[in-house]
């Protein structure tokens, strides 16, 4: 009879949940580490995923080709800037309309928008819905992917001129993004 006990035990631990296991045992399950980037696919590497939101302010703007700062010239916006003085050009305001968000440019304190060829801050009010309106999408550290409000397409730092006409975020479409302090 005790031969046919320990076989029964011994089916049972081998037929049973590891949980069950565990607990004659007398130890404790071990908890599974979370699931880092959940939805990047199988395989994926993990990486920081968290989305840092921007809050209502002044920032400066340092496109991705030149690592130059940007600036409101008027008739247009570009990234040829070596320093972004205080009060200048440079300086770009921020604030959150919805799930968008609005540019003033520093020059004239007028609104950003995604014009056909360009993007210039010469608006005066930002019409909900309307191309001055941008995505700021969060690309890790204080990098963002700026996408214009006209066609949805990513805004480049070019030679001439920042415009919204790419269909990918690569290393012209990134800016770093930095708050002035106040």
């Amino acid at each position: 009879m005790a031969a046919i006990a320990v076989a029964g035990v011994g089916l049972m631990v081998i037929c049973s949940s590891s949980l069950a296991a565990v607990m004659m045992m007398g130890g404790q399950e071990e908890t599974p580490d979370p699931v880092v980037g959940a939805g990047a696919g199988a395989g994926a590497a993990a990486e920081d995923t968290t989305l840092v939101e921007l809050t209502n302010g002044k920032y400066t703007l340092i496109g991705g080709r030149g690592g130059k700062f940007c600036a409101d010239e008027g008739g247009k916006v570009i990234c040829n800037r070596d320093a972004a003085p205080t009060g200048g050009w440079e300086e770009f305001t921020i604030e959150k309309v919805g799930d968008k968000y609005t540019l003033t440019g520093g020059r004239g304190g007028k609104f950003c928008a995604d014009e056909s060829g360009k993007v210039i801050c010469n608006r005066d009010a930002a019409p909900a819905e309307g191309w001055e309106e941008f995505t700021i999408e969060p690309q890790g550290d204080d990098k963002y992917a700026l996408i214009g409000g006209r066609d949805g397409k990513y805004c480049s730092d070019l030679d001439d001129k920042m415009i919204c006409n790419s269909e990918a975020a690569g290393t012209n479409e990134i800016f770093t993004i930095t708050p002035i302090p106040a």
